[in-house]
């Protein structure tokens, strides 16, 4: 089975920017769909494997670099707990980054626990998940 024009749209976007929602709207794929089933895209094996060659040929090493240093950060956000507006913020910017919740901040109740895709950390990015 190949993929179609819409999953190979949405590897290019959902490599670069990791939203769900996002990526499935500018491959073309329906608002409602993009809401509410997008994580369904990430559920063929073809196209997780798409994704990663396309990070693997065509991201720069910077890129991924500042992914996960970003990513890190976040987390530090979250941990710190003097500012909780902010902690909000990047606790609601991660769900939406998953697909739990919309950009209306509206819970994806058609996800289960095994439906969040939780992404494996490569060993040279592990430093910057660790707990401090």
């Amino acid at each position: 089975m190949s993929l179609t024009t819409k999953q190979i749209n949405f590897c290019k976007h959902y490599a670069i920017n990791r939203n769900l929602e996002q990526s499935a709207l500018k491959a073309g794929y329906s608002k409602s769909y993009s809401r509410k089933s997008a994580y369904k895209i990430l559920e063929n094996k073809e196209v997780v494997e798409y994704i990663k060659k396309i990070e693997d040929e065509y991201l720069p090493q910077e890129i991924k670099d500042l992914s996960f240093i970003g990513i890190s950060k976040l987390k530090t956000i979250i941990n710190d707990d003097s500012n909780r507006a902010t902690q909000l913020k990047a606790i609601i910017l991660v769900l939406q980054m998953n697909g739990i919740i919309n950009k209306d901040n509206e819970y994806n109740s058609r996800l289960n626990e095994d439906d969040v895709i939780v992404p494996l950390i490569p060993d040279e990015y592990k430093q910057y998940f660790e707990d401090e």
